[in-house]
Order: structure tokens, then C-alpha cells, then sequence
């Protein structure tokens, strides 16, 4: 199985674009998919430079309803005609973010869902797509939902805390491992390996995952000290075999799990490449 990252938040040089959000390229078996689109066309754009055939892709996984993630869709649409893309049901809902004292849509074109009905699998709970497992997470402790409290949606036209049901996160089975994908991990990392653990009881192998972590534009962390402390440590005490971490990580709190968790755990930048 072969992981490329089409465009992140840093790039790890060259002559490829990056950009405030998410798009990872996945190969497995005689397969192509996509985990996320980014916010706008430069995944495409890195993935033919990558040698990356987007018009060949056969099914997209969008993670959740942020423009960051869902953003290069309709740029997808334009050079992909058959590929299903699978997310939550939730993520037809529009969802919001209070920046200084204003609220701001953060979530995708609604219209786009009607325009490519037939394009779209609305998902529940989980589904199983080949080897890959989507899934969402039934350990729902909110100690370690992430700390991010701008984040919102409506409800009975009232802008209330989004409790994250339009997100999901993926699982693949290779070589007796299950790898977990999860583009930010809003309701917690620690929920989601340890959703994984009970659902599919195999052994988890590779965890590619941004943890929400990141303040001013990655210089900080949006989280107390108390909260990042508990994932670090429950991190430290599961059984994987590498974490990659990106996006909505940030490099400030990278460092501080770098310190602790060693070479369990990398940055992983536009262009990169992961071999399982």
C-alpha cells in the first residue's frame, strides 16, 4: 500500500503548492483513493507533478464538512467521472466558526450535493468498502474531543457547539494491520484508536492523523495543558507502529509530542511518501 500526501499545510520542498488543509493519496491492490480534497484545485494540480492520475481515482472519502477537507470538490468533479465519494450524513448540514465575534461559514458548497446526487454515498454509522473500514467513533468520551470551542453549528436556529456527527475517519486492512486514517480527529484521537480496538480486533499498524491542536497558525496550542498532556499519555500506551501527524496538529504541539513519544511519531508534509 502506498500513501502519497497531495497537498498539506507545509510542503517538504520542490516545485509543489501547499495549502491550509488536507488531501492524501491512497493505492492499494489494484485500487485508487482519496482521503479529503483540500480547499481548492491544488491537490490536482500536485498530483499530476506527482504522477498521480486523479481522473483514475475510484472512490473519495471526505473525513468532514470543512472547506479545508471538502473544498476541492467541485475541481474533482471536473476531471473524475466515476468515482463514488462516501461521507458522513451529517455533512449535507452546514457548520460554522466564531472568529473574533463573528461567525463564519467553514463548511462546503451546499448546492454541490445536489448538482452530483448520483455521486454521493451518504454513510450512517460505518461501511465497509473492500479493505478499508469507514467508521465512526463509538468511544465517546469528551474528555478528548478537541478544545477547539470557535467551532459551531445550528440548531433550532441557535449557533450551539458542534459535536463533530458530520465527522469520520477510515481504517484499511494490509498485511494483518488495520491503518488508521483520521484528517483531524475533532472528537478525539484517543476515542478513535480505541474505537478501533473494539470494532476491529486486529492489531493497529500506521496512524496518519491530524489531532486539532493547532493555534495561531501552528505557534501555539488551542488546548489546555491538562488536555494535551492525557492524549500524549494515552498515546504512549497504545500498541501502534508509527504515528504521522499533520494539518491541524501544528509544528508547536508536533514538538511537544516529538519530546515525549520519539520516534513514534513524524511530521509528514506535501509530497511525502508512506510505504506499508
Amino acid at each position: 500500500m502506498k500513501i502519497i500526501i497531495l497537498v498539506e499545510d507545509l510542503k517538504a520542498g520542490g516545485r509543489l503548492k501547499n495549502e491550509h488543509g488536507l488531501s492524501l493519496y491512497i493505492e492499494k491492490d489494484d485500487k485508487k483513493y482519496l482521503l479529503d480534497v483540500g480547499k481548492s484545485d491544488v491537490f490536482i494540480k500536485n498530483a499530476k507533478k506527482l504522477g498521480v492520475d486523479i481522473s483514475d481515482i475510484d472512490a473519495v472519502f471526505i473525513s468532514h464538512n470543512h472547506y479545508d477537507h471538502i473544498g476541492g470538490l467541485k475541481a474533482f468533479f471536473k476531471v473524475n467521472y466515476k468515482a463514488k465519494v462516501y461521507l458522513k450524513e451529517d455533512a449535507k448540514n452546514q457548520y460554522y466558526a466564531k472568529e473574533h465575534g463573528i461567525i463564519i461559514k467553514i463548511s462546503g458548497e451546499k448546492k454541490i450535493y445536489s448538482k452530483y446526487l448520483d455521486r454521493f454515498v451518504f454513510v450512517k454509522e460505518n461501511f465497509k468498502l473492500n479493505d478499508i473500514y469507514i467508521l465512526s467513533d463509538i468511544m465517546s468520551d469528551e474528555a478528548f474531543f478537541c478544545q477547539d470551542k470557535r467551532l459551531l453549528k445550528k440548531q433550532d436556529e441557535k449557533y450551539v457547539s458542534d459535536d463533530f456527527s458530520h465527522e469520520m475517519f477510515i481504517g484499511i486492512k494490509e498485511k494483518g494491520k488495520i491503518h488508521v486514517l483520521s484528517s483531524c480527529s475533532h472528537r478525539g484521537i484517543v476515542n478513535i484508536l480505541k474505537t478501533v480496538e473494539k470494532r476491529i480486533k486486529i492489531p493497529i499498524g500506521m496512524v496518519i492523523a491530524g489531532l486539532h491542536m493547532s493555534a495561531k497558525g501552528g505557534k501555539a496550542i488551542n488546548c489546555s495543558e491538562d488536555y494535551f498532556s492525557s492524549v500524549m499519555l494515552e498515546l504512549e500506551k497504545m500498541q501502534s507502529d508509527k504515528i504521522y501527524t499533520c494539518h491541524c496538529t501544528g509544528l508547536f504541539a508536533f514538538k511537544k509530542l516529538k519530546k515525549q513519544l520519539g520516534d513514534k511519531i513524524e511530521y509528514i508534509k506535501t509530497g511525502e511518501t508512506i510505504i506499508i
